[in-house]
């Protein structure tokens, strides 16, 4: 029963997450500036929830009855409202554990690296040694290997 309501509640916060992330062609500057603050949250939010899920599986960071008693009321809303608020994310956040804690704020910081190095290589793609490079396509292999999302 109590996995059945994790469960719930991670799978209703994801489909709250991935409803707000459909949305409508920006037609002014303004709506485009808008849109890109949008586009971040979300980014964020699917960060999150993939995070939650990854966390679940490991037996050291699993999410709790409590946890799940707590969120499951913030997920029915989230999908009834088609978003999820900056109180709501930060009362999941609160929720978290010490172990937790720790490991959300080590996988935000790889995510920060490698949107920062992916941003650098979009702006000069080609200035990469060739042992950045192998590096780069060596660290793409594992992860696929290992069935990470790329």
């Amino acid at each position: 029963m109590f996995l059945k309501l994790r469960w719930l509640g991670i799978a209703a916060l994801m489909a709250a997450v991935l409803t707000a992330c459909s949305g409508h062609a920006p037609s002014s500057p303004e709506e485009k500036q808008d849109d890109t603050t949008m586009v971040v949250q979300e980014q964020q939010l699917v960060f999150l929830f993939h995070l939650m899920l990854r966390m679940d599986k490991n037996p050291a960071l699993a999410i709790s009855k409590t946890q799940a008693a707590v969120w499951l009321p913030i997920a029915s809303r989230s999908l009834a409202e088609g978003k999820l608020t900056k109180e709501e994310a930060d009362s999941i956040l609160s929720a978290f554990t010490g172990n937790q804690r720790n490991y959300y704020n080590e996988m935000a910081e790889n995510n920060k690296e490698r949107i920062q190095k992916a941003e650098q290589f979009q702006e000069h793609p080609h200035n990469l040694t060739d042992e950045e490079r192998n590096k780069l396509l060596n660290n793409l292999h594992e992860r696929r290997v290992k069935g990470e999302a790329v």
